[in-house]
């Protein structure tokens, strides 16, 4: 018997208070919408966007289903730590940030230039309108056995734009 494995990253889940209106906004930045499910629930109704963004399921709710009523409460849960944001990988952060904006998201960190032992890159942090932090990462070098080799051990970033 083969134990257990992670094999991939299969789904981002995020809380908002508009699931439409933020999935119109991942949609003009590339995303796809597969589904919507929309449920009845102690307190109004819930509803869920499954999208998919760069090849990953991302969801979006109004509300959790620890949150509804229908599940045993989450108690010690409540208020700890949990996902910061998620990282896309793109071919021209520069563009891809400006577009971004446009679209209503805030850049919440200057966009970089970043040397660390995972590889070479130029990044944006960003905050979407419903709030869903998010960084956009274009990769420069891989952290190949020649990258790993040649890097000194201390990350290096750098503003830009």
């Amino acid at each position: 018997m083969t134990a257990p494995a992670v094999r991939s990253l299969w789904a981002i889940g995020s809380k908002v208070a508009d699931p439409l209106a933020e999935a119109a906004f991942f949609e003009a930045m590339g995303a796809e919408r597969k589904a919507i499910d929309r449920r009845p629930a102690a307190g109004g109704e819930t509803v869920v966007v499954f999208m998919t963004l760069g090849g990953v399921n991302f969801h979006l709710t109004n509300r959790l289903r620890y949150e509804t009523g229908d599940s045993p409460p989450y108690g010690a849960a409540r208020g700890k730590p949990g996902l910061a944001h998620f990282v896309l990988d793109v071919t021209d952060m520069m563009a891809l940030a400006d577009r971004a904006v446009a679209l209503g998201a805030i850049e919440i960190h200057p966009r970089l230039h970043l040397a660390a032992a995972h590889g070479e890159m130029k990044a944006a942090f960003l905050r979407s309108p419903g709030g869903i932090l998010f960084q956009l990462v274009e990769r420069l070098a891989e952290a190949d056995a020649a990258y790993a080799a040649a890097y000194g051990g201390v990350p290096t970033e750098r503003i830009i734009g």
